[in-house]
């Protein structure tokens, strides 16, 4: 039976931005989701390199969407949640006490 993913939060109410601990670790080859309880369509975008084999830096998150840690380093990564027609962005992290984006620590 495959691991269970890791399960990265990320918060639309205050305070926003990834829920728990930052940067997020995850072990290489480890599946990983990201999820938010607010309504609407979630996408996370790193800001430096990207956790994945081919490079892609941008996806669309949500649960049952597991992703695959494919490189270690240090991933940080902002969010844009839309709904309605409105989206809501939150910035790329500025470290453990910023309160928007998040970020995900791949290591063997």
């Amino acid at each position: 039976m495959p691991d269970s993913p890791e399960i990265i939060q990320i918060s639309y109410a205050d305070p926003k931005g990834q829920i728990g601990t930052r940067p997020r670790k995850v072990r290489l080859q480890q599946a990983f989701e990201v999820r938010t309880a607010a309504p609407g369509e979630l996408s996370i975008e790193f800001t430096g390199n990207s956790p994945f084999a081919n490079g892609a830096k941008k996806m669309t998150a949500g649960e049952n969407k597991r992703f695959i840690a494919e490189k270690v380093g240090n991933f940080p990564f902002k969010c844009s949640l839309k709904h309605n027609n409105v989206t809501i962005e939150l910035g790329g992290p500025g470290g453990p006490a910023s309160p928007i984006g998040g970020e995900l620590e791949v290591a063997c």
